[in-house]
């Protein structure tokens, strides 16, 4: 499987506009978009996305080509379809044994 990450990460926090202002005040970032689920901070190439989502799990977003064979081989590594988080959000989520949190994007086209 070829993946690389790309510049997103959702944190799941108790309060995500205190999390965002804090964020911005603390490494110089700025909120560049909000919706009812989630607050959206750039910093520098990458977007942290901050949800309340009843707990603390960051999720790290990569881009893959092959979106179903990629899905394929990591859930054979012995990782499991995050139903709930893919469902509510409408993108793949996988979790490791360990409990990381993936979300599986098809990477752009560069044609």
């Amino acid at each position: 499987m070829v993946a690389k990450f790309n510049r997103f990460i959702a944190i799941g926090v108790s309060d995500k506009e205190r999390a965002a202002e804090d964020f911005c005040a603390l490494f110089s970032a700025s909120v560049t978009d909000r919706r009812d689920d989630w607050v959206e901070v750039t910093a520098g190439p990458f977007l942290f996305y901050f949800v309340e989502e009843g707990n603390r799990d960051i999720a790290f977003s990569v881009d893959v080509a092959d979106h179903d064979s990629a899905l394929a081989e990591i859930l054979a590594r012995g990782f499991t379809l995050d139903r709930e988080t893919t469902e509510r959000v409408g993108e793949t989520f996988v979790l490791s044994p360990d409990g990381m949190r993936i979300n599986l994007t098809v990477a752009p086209s560069t044609e």
